[in-house]
């Protein structure tokens, strides 16, 4: 007998736009971070952009892998227990 598939429900589809906005929100943070450090190194050595630049484009793949990680965890965190095996042997003793 195949068990047929639940639809999702409402918390769990709730659940996982709130994982995507959290992503979007951690890939801004990160990034404005790297702005405002480029900028400040640079002003700090007295040069025009090579360290905004710098980790502003090393700051994009680096967030775009640490938020992979991230969903993926959280996903597994959403996602329910899997169900105990249940014994299919209905012999008794």
């Amino acid at each position: 007998m195949v068990e047929e598939p639940k639809p999702p429900s409402r918390i769990n589809n709730l659940s996982l736009t709130g994982i995507a906005g959290l992503a979007g929100c951690f890939i801004t943070v990160m990034v404005i971070a790297a702005l405002l450090i480029g900028l400040w190194l640079d002003a700090r050595f007295g040069l025009r952009g090579p360290f905004t630049v710098g980790l502003v484009l090393l700051s994009v793949p680096v967030t775009l892998w640490m938020v992979v990680r991230v969903v993926l965890g959280l996903v597994r965190a959403v996602q329910p227990p899997p169900k105990p095996h249940q014994d299919t042997d209905n012999t008794s003793l």
